[in-house]
């Protein structure tokens, strides 16, 4: 138990039974958005420490950057990839400002809805595969294989209803 006091951003609730009980406060919510992305250069650059730089942004291929790159700014050469605990929360603080609001899964998908301050992808931590389809205020939209593995749509301004069907 003494090695779960230690973890970044988990709080404490109680105990039941023999068992103590935390509360992660700084988990990433499902449907969140990246001020920033990064291509294969920066990727390569890093080795050691992906976990830290997709934690800071989105990786995208050459093409992706294409088409995606006007709605987010590149990650900056400078930026440290360091995942601090302080580090850590902050980017999922930030992550969660931009989080869905709704998220809710059945035996066909999930649905999602988010208020968007910016068009932008939006990222689902849900492995990507090809029977996946998907709708934006019900209008059929293409999924994105990012963070080498996990499914993002572009999403509007405003209120959005994101549908994932497989």
């Amino acid at each position: 138990s003494k090695q779960y006091k230690q973890l970044p951003g988990f709080e404490y609730i109680g105990k039941q039974g023999v068992y103590e009980i935390y509360e992660n406060k700084y988990y990433i919510p499902m449907g969140f958005i990246y001020d920033y992305y990064f291509d294969k250069e920066q990727l390569g650059a890093v080795d050691e420490k992906i976990d830290a730089l997709y934690v800071e942004a989105l990786y995208l291929t050459d093409e992706q950057i294409e088409k995606y790159s006007k709605y987010m700014e590149e990650l900056p050469l400078t930026k440290k990839f360091e995942l601090t605990h302080e580090n850590y929360l902050t980017a999922c603080e930030r992550l969660q400002k931009t989080a869905c609001h709704y998220f809710k899964y059945d035996n066909y998908g999930f649905t999602a809805k988010a208020t968007v301050s910016d068009t932008n992808l939006m990222v689902f931590s849900v492995p990507y595969d090809s029977g996946w389809s998907a709708t934006v205020n019900g209008k059929s939209v293409e999924i994105e294989k990012v963070q080498s593995g996990f499914m993002a749509v572009l999403v509007p301004e405003g209120e959005v209803d994101i549908r994932f069907s497989y």
